[in-house]
């Protein structure tokens, strides 16, 4: 129930998904091997990103409704990886499995940094969510090829080819999969598993990943363009600004946050209630030093763009976080299936279930920071259909290609599927995109009564 209570406005909002300024600007680009081509030499080395600009994008063929379908299967692809990473690494029930992904996904909304950035915006949700849904599949497969008893090319082939995916579309991966490779090598030597030659191609493929994301001269010109000298004093300088920025974030996400206190002990006494796979059995000593472990090198996540954006960096820059973030829900939850396993165990009362719920309720309904409740306000306030028709009409009256038009400020602006990157003075960079893609000759934007 607690699921589907928190996935509900996420789902309905998703209908009320339009095009920003940005989603043009990618859509007038020719081609899929030109686009791919065009933003590596020009912007940076994503180069799986800029495919899926490319390949994926409904606008380049004016499928505005198409569009909408991008939150909506993000959200359910981001469930698939949760219920694959559970059957994983915790349990193998598929019932259990589902319900626990569900409140995963919950626990992911609640304080997510930038929920627009995450899902809702395309060029953002392609660079964020899409790689973060494949990092979670690349986990559960690589650890199912280091398991397996024989060897097993197919995993191993899928396994690269989501390296490269991963890599491809976001350089905060970097220290990521390296952990992980690192873990998978120790889990290796530990276990004389024998898996060797399958760590090796692994390692090889994203060691070439990085390679031609960090060569690229798209990402070579950003780090000029932001003057930021390669030397190991800037590089620590950025390790000391990636760790405070994202302390910061996780002082703002954990603090006076309820929601997340009951919603753990829920987690805890669903636990308690099932039988856990071997790995979520560990000592609480050993799963305690792990989580401390993953937790300080968590802080480091953010370093590709703290030391690449030089004097640009910005703490304020949220849609950053929402890989870190991430990243602690799922480590957070690992940790929760070890600890319940050393605690005394809850009694297993209707009483005790009803009155976690009751106590769910009640801090979300309370918590003003949760986004969950705030997708809500958006729905019945009116505020996405309001925006949703504002920005529609402007689509409709531009498809009649005038040769001039005018379009206003927008009015409404809900806050999780709104951007921001919009008509304004900031954007006006956009407008040449905009005027190319509905092939305008003369644009104006004023403030509307």
């Amino acid at each position: 129930m607690i699921g589907l209570v928190s996935l509900l406005p996420f789902i309905l909002l998703s209908f009320y998904t339009v095009p920003n300024l940005e989603d043009y600007a990618e859509s007038i680009i020719p081609g899929v091997w030109w686009h791919v081509k065009f933003l590596y030499l020009t912007y940076d080395g994503r180069f799986f990103t800029s495919f899926m600009f490319a390949a994926l994008n409904p606008l380049k063929y004016q499928h505005f409704t198409a569009y909408q379908w991008i939150p909506l299967v993000l959200i359910v692809s981001l469930f698939l990886s949760f219920f694959l990473f559970i059957r994983t690494f915790l349990f193998s029930n598929k019932m259990n499995a589902l319900c626990l992904s569900a409140i995963i996904l919950s626990l992911y909304f609640i304080r997510n940094p930038n929920l627009a950035y995450s899902f809702y915006y395309m060029i953002s949700s392609y660079v964020y969510m899409l790689p973060s849904i494949l990092f979670i599949v690349y986990l559960s497969i690589s650890y199912r090829l280091i398991e397996s008893i024989q060897s097993n090319f197919p995993l191993l082939l899928l396994s690269s080819f989501l390296i490269f995916c991963i890599a491809g579309g976001n350089e905060l991966y970097l220290i990521p999969l390296l952990l992980w490779l690192m873990f998978l090598w120790f889990k290796n030597y530990r276990q004389d598993l024998h898996k060797h030659a399958e760590l090796f191609a692994l390692s090889i493929a994203l060691f070439c990943a990085f390679f031609i994301v960090f060569t690229s001269p798209g990402t070579q010109r950003f780090v000029a363009e932001n003057k930021t000298p390669i030397t190991l004093n800037n590089l620590f300088d950025a390790a000391n600004l990636s760790f405070n920025f994202t302390l910061q974030q996780l002082r703002s996400w954990y603090s006076c946050n309820l929601l997340l206190l009951f919603l753990s002990l829920l987690i805890i006494y669903f636990f308690q209630s099932i039988d856990l796979n071997k790995t979520a059995n560990w000592s609480l000593r050993k799963s305690s030093f792990l989580f401390f472990l993953s937790f300080v090198l968590g802080l480091f996540i953010i370093l590709p763009y703290t030391f690449a954006a030089g004097g640009k960096v910005s703490v304020s820059y949220t849609q950053i976080y929402i890989i870190p973030y991430l990243y602690y829900t799922l480590i957070g939850v690992l940790f929760l299936a070890t600890v319940s396993k050393h605690i005394p165990k809850l009694p297993r009362k209707k009483v005790i279930s009803i009155g976690l719920l009751t106590f769910i309720i009640l801090s979300g309904y309370l918590d003003k920071n949760n986004q969950i409740k705030l997708a809500y306000q958006d729905l019945i306030s009116g505020s996405a259909k309001a925006y949703y028709n504002e920005v529609n009409e402007q689509i409709s009256r531009s498809l009649k290609a005038p040769k001039s038009i005018e379009l206003c400020f927008l009015k409404n602006k809900p806050r999780q599927i709104f951007s921001g990157v919009y008509f304004n003075q900031e954007t006006e960079n956009f407008h040449l995109a905009y005027r190319l893609y509905y092939h305008i000759d003369e644009l104006i934007v004023k403030e509307c009564p």
